[in-house]
């Protein structure tokens, strides 16, 4: 797996976006990124790449910030409708 190439920015966006509303039982959960689940999800080497992940998903409207540590957000109405690619 360490010699497959990197997925794309937007890739690695659209999964922290996916695992973020994966199995989640409620709407207004949000993202810590320093869960386990992430690590993979986003293909980070660590936060401040997450943050760079957040920007774009947070331009697209489909997260928005919230007052949960430094990185916390949640899934806003448009990231759980988002078009599919």
């Amino acid at each position: 797996m360490a010699s497959q190439p990197l997925p794309g920015t937007d890739e690695r966006a659209e999964r922290l976006l996916l695992e973020t509303v994966h199995g989640q039982e409620r709407l207004d959960n949000r993202i810590n990124p320093d869960e386990r689940r992430f690590v993979a999800a986003r293909y980070s080497w660590g936060l401040k790449e997450t943050r760079v992940l957040q920007q774009l998903l947070k331009r697209r409207g489909w997260i928005e910030s919230v007052a949960y540590g430094p990185l916390g957000a949640e899934v806003t109405v448009e990231g759980y409708i988002r078009p599919t690619s």
